[in-house]
C-alpha cells in the first residue's frame, strides 16, 4: 500500500505554506539559542577563578551570567520583535467563496 498523502505544492493552501516557513525559521532560531545558552553556559559557568583572582562582573552580575542569560535574552527579544513585525504575514481567514460544510453552516446560523 503506497498511498501518497502529500498534497502537491500547487494545490497546497498558501496559508499552510506560509505557516510552515515561519515554523521552520522559529525552530532554527530556537535551536541556535539552545546551543548558545547550554553550550556556553556549560563552558563558562563551571570555570572557577584562579586563586587570588577576582570574579569578573559585567553590569553587576558575573560575566558568565551576562553572556549566557542577559545577552541571549536581549538578542532573542529583538529577533522576535523583528520576526513578528517584518517576517510573519497576516492572512485573511475568510472563506473567499468556497462552499461551507454543513457543520460550518450550522455554526454560523447558531445551530451548534
Amino acid at each position: 500500500m503506497s498511498e501518497d498523502w502529500r498534497v502537491p505544492a500547487e494545490e497546497e493552501d498558501p496559508l499552510l505554506r506560509s505557516s510552515r516557513r515561519e515554523m521552520k525559521v522559529a525552530l532554527i532560531f530556537w535551536a541556535v539559542f539552545l546551543c548558545w545558552v547550554v553550550g556556553l553556559g556549560k563552558y563558562l559557568a563551571y570555570q572557577k577563578p584562579a586563586e587570588g583572582e577576582v570574579l569578573q562582573t559585567m553590569m553587576g552580575v558575573p560575566a558568565w551570567v551576562f553572556w549566557v542569560v542577559v545577552l541571549p535574552w536581549g538578542v532573542a527579544t529583538l529577533f522576535t520583535i523583528g520576526f513578528a513585525l517584518f517576517y510573519m504575514k497576516d492572512h485573511d481567514l475568510e472563506n473567499e467563496g468556497k462552499p461551507l460544510s454543513a457543520d460550518q453552516d450550522q455554526l454560523e446560523e447558531g445551530g451548534i
